[in-house]
C-alpha cells in the first residue's frame, strides 16, 4: 500500500457514501474535503480507471439519459479502503503560496502586502461560508457517518476562524509598520 496513490482512497471514500460519476466525485471532494484534502479533476478519471481494472469499483448499468459512468465501490474496494484506514496517516504537507510570499513580505511594497492579505482574507471568508453552509446541509442527512462528517466540517470551521484571527493580526501589524 506504500506505493498506492492517495487519490484512490479519496475516490473510494467518496464512493463509500454513494455511487457517483467521476464529475460528482470531483465536486464532492471539493465540497466535503476542501479544508483538508484536494484532488484535481485530472487525477480522478485515471484513478477510477485503475480502481475499475483492479476490481475495487464497478460501473453501474447506464440509466436512460445518463451521461458518463456511475461507479460503485465493490466488496473488494471496501476491503482495500479498510486496509488503508488502519495504516498510520502520512503527516500533512501544507503548501500555501500566500504564506510563502508573506514570509518575504518585507521585500515587497506595502500595497502589494496588503493586496495579498486582502485576497487571502477573501479566500478564507469564502471557504468559511462554504463550510458553514456544508454544516447546515449535513444537519438534514440521515447517514450513519453524518456525525463524523460534521466533526470534519467543524475542524474546517475552526481552522478558518483561526486563520481569520491571524489575518487580523497580520493586517494590524502591517498598519502599525507603515506608520
Amino acid at each position: 500500500m506504500k506505493d498506492a496513490s492517495r487519490t484512490q482512497f479519496a475516490c473510494l471514500t467518496a464512493l463509500r457514501v454513494s455511487p457517483m460519476s467521476g464529475y460528482q466525485i470531483s465536486e464532492n471532494c471539493k465540497a466535503w474535503f476542501s479544508h483538508f484534502w484536494s484532488e484535481s479533476y485530472g487525477q480522478i478519471y485515471p484513478t477510477l480507471r485503475k480502481l475499475y481494472l483492479a476490481g475495487d469499483i464497478e460501473k453501474l448499468p447506464p440509466q436512460k439519459g445518463q451521461r458518463g459512468n456511475i461507479y460503485k465501490i465493490t466488496d473488494q474496494g471496501e476491503k482495500t479502503l479498510m486496509q488503508w484506514l488502519q495504516v498510520p496517516a502520512v503527516p500533512a504537507s501544507l503548501r500555501d503560496e500566500y504564506y510563502l510570499k508573506f514570509f518575504s513580505a518585507n521585500a515587497m511594497p506595502s500595497q502589494i502586502q496588503r493586496d495579498h492579505l486582502l485576497r487571502k482574507r477573501q479566500h478564507v471568508e469564502d471557504s468559511l461560508a462554504d463550510a458553514r453552509q456544508s454544516m447546515k446541509h449535513l444537519e438534514n442527512i440521515p447517514h450513519p457517518d453524518a456525525d463524523y462528517w460534521k466533526l470534519m466540517v467543524r475542524a474546517g470551521i475552526i481552522a478558518y476562524e483561526a486563520e481569520l484571527a491571524w489575518l487580523e493580526e497580520a493586517e494590524a501589524f502591517l498598519q502599525k509598520k507603515q506608520r
